[in-house]
């Protein structure tokens, strides 16, 4: 597996797909986000505390996209971001 870091740690395993979650700062109220790290750190119950459960935690708030701005609900910038990620795949770097 390679590794380097740079300001944050990256792996690369060999023969695995690698996912990414972006999101905008203020997309998520600060309540999810606290509940978030305190299980993170150990502090929620037995239910709350694993990776699998944080980020299904995450991943629903935003979802909802109840909260804080939502840049892609505007249809240019909408096309604007769907174009240089399919450009981006097309130049290699990411498939």
């Amino acid at each position: 597996m390679a590794f380097y870091r740079r300001n944050l740690p990256h792996w690369h395993p060999e023969g695995h797909a690698v996912f990414l979650t972006w999101r905008l700062y203020g997309s998520l109220p600060a309540t999810v986000l606290r509940a978030a790290r305190t299980a993170k750190n150990g502090c929620a119950t037995e239910d709350q505390d694993s990776p699998g459960k944080r980020f299904k935690l995450l991943d629903a708030a935003l979802d909802s996209a109840n909260f804080g701005p939502r840049w892609l609900a505007d249809p240019e910038i909408a096309d604007y971001t769907e174009y240089r990620i399919l450009r981006d795949a097309e130049l290699g770097r990411y498939e």
